[in-house]
């Protein structure tokens, strides 16, 4: 179903991807259907340029201008046809329920988890706001439909303006000069009518980087070979454990079966020895002496 301004008659509750490009459509695609694979009753909207996506999505909303980047999320979103929202990006995968996300919205209005960098790295550009009040990853978020909320929302591409002035500082590559988390890490700081709280890490388990896991990782996130890697981190989900990409899955040696705990030393050597070697051909390319560069 294609409908215009969502916002004027919204639905009860529901998932909201943004997705601009052939290759991030297919992206939701997959996960849309990981989310009625276990959530069948939810029901799901995209935010497109085109008018025809997949019959997983229950409604299709067009971007007239869109710019391919997460900026179509940040411009788009405050435009959410649901009362209550979990905003998914495009490269996850859903391994359970997402019901208990709508219970959360009863008792706050908007929640998201820790981001792995947790924005000390522009920590001198916003001085004002502590270390405490770390940046929330934006790929995964709930949120009601609140005035406060809604007024944060269509707040954010002024807010990620303003970021963006700086940004470059820190990469030229489109994904840094695209990022969208400190103007939200502003915002919310400066918002204490939004009742905020931070989720656990199963519901934005992260590929890279490394993710803490007590628990079945219900939205797996990152590109790739996303199902193997969904797969891997939850075969022992009531261990506490910690995925690492390239090393897989750790846990405690004393509650793993000796062939796992062979695995996984198998497993982190390999890595370490891949990244010598990777190291030592970058140090061959450029010329550099020594082992510290």
């Amino acid at each position: 179903m294609i409908e215009t301004n969502p916002e004027n008659h919204r639905k009860e509750r529901g998932v909201v991807y943004v997705a601009t490009g052939e290759g991030c459509r297919q992206e939701a695609i997959r996960s849309a259907k990981s989310v009625k694979r276990h959530n069948p009753s939810i029901a799901i909207a995209i935010f497109t340029e085109v008018p025809a996506v997949d019959p997983v999505f229950d409604f299709t909303f067009l971007i007239e201008k869109p710019e391919f980047s997460a900026i179509d999320k940040v411009k788009n979103l405050w435009r959410t046809p649901f009362h209550k929202t979990i905003y998914i990006d495009a490269d996850t995968i859903i391994t359970g329920d997402l019901l208990p996300l709508f219970d959360l919205l009863e008792r706050v209005d908007f929640a998201g988890a820790h981001e792995t960098a947790r924005g000390y790295w522009y920590r001198e550009l916003q001085n004002q706001i502590p270390d405490t009040f770390c940046e929330l990853f934006t790929g995964m978020m709930v949120f009601k439909a609140t005035p406060a909320v809604i007024g944060l929302l269509k707040d954010w591409h002024g807010a990620y303006l303003e970021t963006s002035k700086w940004l470059s500082r820190h990469g030229t590559d489109k994904w840094m000069l695209t990022n969208e988390q400190p103007a939200m890490r502003h915002l919310l700081y400066h918002r204490p009518d939004v009742k905020l709280w931070v989720l656990p890490t199963e519901y934005n388990a992260v590929r890279h980087y490394g993710t803490y896991l007590w628990g079945k990782a219900i939205v797996v996130h990152g590109r790739g070979n996303i199902e193997a890697v969904a797969e891997r981190m939850n075969r022992n989900p009531n261990l506490e454990r910690a995925f690492f990409q390239g090393m897989g899955v750790i846990a405690d040696f004393n509650r793993v079966s000796f062939k796992q705990v062979l695995e996984t030393v198998f497993r982190v050597n390999a890595c370490a020895l891949l990244n010598v070697r990777d190291r030592v051909k970058k140090m061959v390319k450029r010329g550099v002496s020594g082992w510290r560069k």
